[in-house]
């Protein structure tokens, strides 16, 4: 079987083994829905890829593609998105593409090798500087507030049609992103909240858009979007134990306002004081140094997602309780920056390295000799200029921990939008100023 990490641009005659965990069908600005569909496939390496079914073979294939199903499929092409595609549900510039030719078979389901969900999730921290992207679609996770005041709006809009809407929060412990629900998405959320037994109520929402409502950052849904109230999944487990400890409540429950993301200099930032702790800063860099080590890549496992270790040459997930033949690799890459004021060293996560790069941990891994060398994809990322959001943390303030955490990045030279108004309304100001000072004289 060939693993979908492995195919190519171009037709392809190899068998994929994948199970359908997302189905979902386009429709018209008027609501008229297509027939052509969208699948997401994945394999027991727990790869992804957006695979898309033409109308003119829909028919043929919907039955063979329904959700949970477990299948073998010969003759797709793979081909590249156009410039023009939006909303791609995932970090991938390919898709599948299935025919009349395309074959498909149902395999029988009877092992675990095969995950029924899976999630790439986005800190809520990094949704503000998605919102002007509609390349492509996030997945979050969050505590739903104040569920009893939830509603369903009829509305108008401006076509004349009605529409249904549901408007609400979540948090993740620090911060809170407003969410809007248009439709029978909105319909169907509505009912699931009415039916949902366990408080808090934990939400997922995968291949939702992050965009502006006004003037807020807002998440809402298109054709891919889909929700999972009180989900069987590891991280609504984590999210549940955490609410359990009484200092984790307090923030969630806490109204106070948290510092603005500030755009400093280096030299600044480590001289921040305790009011800085659990705080996000921008500062603008340039990579100067790739810290060449041999742990530039750990393994998680590939059902709860936590690290695990080799432990005589067997990976065992005590979270499990079981061996992890096949476990996942991630990116952790130290990495030395400067500014016209200082330098810093900055940890990159998993997908912060990808963003750089293009490429996943696993394959990159392969490439290089299984690990044996240092990759050259990541020592040619010396020299980039980039925009860093870091999270301050106690050990930066307090114990003076060189090593700063990103939590987002992208490359170039970003300036915030608050910080950009302020910079206006300054600029306005002085304007005022000088004008104010010349009709004095």
């Amino acid at each position: 079987m060939c693993p979908l990490s492995s195919l190519k641009e171009g037709r392809t005659q190899a068998k994929l083994k994948v199970k359908v965990i997302r189905f979902w069908r386009g429709s018209t600005k008027s609501g008229q829905v297509f027939r052509s569909f969208n699948v997401l496939l994945i394999d027991a390496q727990e790869t992804k890829f957006h695979a898309f079914v033409p109308a003119k073979c829909a028919d043929r294939h919907e039955l063979n593609l329904r959700v949970g199903k477990l299948c073998i499929i010969k003759d797709v092409t793979v081909q590249a998105y156009k410039a023009e595609d939006k909303f791609r549900p995932l970090q991938n510039d390919y898709q599948i593409i299935f025919s009349e030719d395309t074959k498909i078979r149902d395999v029988e389901d009877t092992s675990v090798s095969f995950p029924n969900d899976s999630f790439d999730f986005y800190d809520h921290s990094e949704l503000d500087n998605l919102r002007m992207n509609p390349m492509y679609l996030v997945d979050v996770v969050g505590i739903i507030q104040n569920r009893e005041t939830i509603v369903v709006r009829d509305l108008l809009n401006k076509l004349g049609q009605h529409q249904s809407q549901a408007k609400f929060s979540i948090t993740d412990g620090r911060s809170m992103v407003n969410v809007t629900f248009w439709d029978s998405l909105a319909n169907n959320f509505y009912h699931d909240l009415l039916n949902q037994e366990e408080d808090p109520v934990i939400i997922i929402i995968t291949s939702c858009r992050a965009g502006t409502w006004n003037g807020e950052l807002d998440v809402s849904n298109v054709g891919a979007t889909a929700f999972y109230l009180n989900h069987t999944h590891h991280t609504v487990k984590q999210i549940r134990k955490m609410l359990a400890t009484p200092n984790y409540t307090k923030e969630i429950l806490a109204t106070q306002t948290k510092k603005k993301t500030e755009l400093l200099k280096i030299k600044n930032i480590k001289i921040l004081g305790a009011d800085y702790i659990q705080a996000h800063v921008i500062v603008h860099v340039k990579i100067t140094a790739v810290q060449e080590t041999q742990n530039w890549y750990f393994h998680i496992c590939t059902g709860c997602r936590v690290l695990i270790e080799m432990d005589n040459n067997i990976f065992y997930c005590n979270s499990c309780k079981r061996r992890i033949p096949y476990p996942e690799k991630r990116f952790k890459l130290p990495i030395t920056v400067t500014d016209d004021t200082d330098s810093m060293e900055i940890m990159l996560d998993d997908r912060q390295v990808r963003t750089l790069i293009g490429k996943r941990a696993g394959n990159v891994y392969k490439e290089n000799n299984n690990g044996k060398a240092f990759p050259h994809e990541l020592k040619i990322i010396a020299n980039k200029e980039l925009t860093v959001k870091l999270l301050i943390k106690e050990l930066n303030v307090i114990n003076k921990d060189p090593m700063y955490c990103a939590v987002n990045i992208c490359e170039g030279f970003y300036i915030p939008q608050e910080q950009q108004n302020q910079t206006t309304q300054t600029e306005q100001q002085n304007t005022a100023e000088v004008s104010v000072h010349n009709q004095k004289n």
